[in-house]
């Protein structure tokens, strides 16, 4: 497996770890709901993983047990289940990013989207397995995605930057402000640049 430094692209605030966490497990339950109300379509496409195993997981998560999600993993906090299994994009609807399908070997379809709602880690790596939302003494960023650059993607991030679409602020508005409203954060968003490897 070859790593590479990335650079993503938010419009967003800066949250720490503990705040970070705490939008992953409101925000994550949401998106869950989202998802269920199309039978888990967004996350099969990453995972290979039953309805009910994806229920019955977060139910027990929810009720202070730890959980078996075959083949994804265990768990012992919602706010991991949220986040390994990246149910936080499907917090936008879809009728409102940006989907980029491309075909890979053997037939198979991949999709990706920009202008979803996620939150996203300074200085993550995933060289040690760290989380790219949320690592304990690190910065995080709550917003919309526009791109990356690096491993992977090769996303102008200039050009996306410059083209200020509708979206961004939009999306930030929907589905971004009404979290930090409800804690009494007061945070301008920006466009930052956040650098992984992953």
């Amino acid at each position: 497996m070859s790593y590479q430094y990335t650079d993503v692209l938010i419009y967003g605030v800066a949250v720490s770890c503990e705040e970070a966490r705490a939008l992953l497990v409101e925000l994550g339950a949401a998106a869950f709901e989202a998802q269920r109300a199309v039978d888990f379509a967004g996350i099969k496409r990453e995972w290979e993983v039953a309805s009910w195993s994806l229920e019955a997981g977060r139910d027990d998560l929810a009720a202070g047990f730890s959980a078996d999600v075959d083949p994804c993993a265990r768990f012992s906090e919602l706010a991991d289940f949220y986040d390994l299994l990246g149910f936080l994009p499907f917090l936008t609807p879809a009728a409102e990013v940006e989907t980029i399908t491309w075909s890979g070997p053997r037939g198979r379809t991949y999709s990706r989207t920009r202008y979803h709602v996620d939150l996203v880690c300074e200085g993550a790596d995933a060289r040690r397995d760290d989380s790219k939302r949320l690592l304990e003494g690190h910065t995080s960023y709550f917003g919309v995605v526009l791109g990356s650059h690096g491993y992977g993607y090769r996303d102008d991030l200039e050009r996306l930057a410059a083209e200020n679409d509708p979206r961004i602020a939009r999306n930030f508005e929907r589905y971004c402000r009404p979290a930090l409203v409800a804690r009494g954060w007061e945070r301008a968003p920006a466009l930052r640049e956040v650098g992984q490897i992953w």
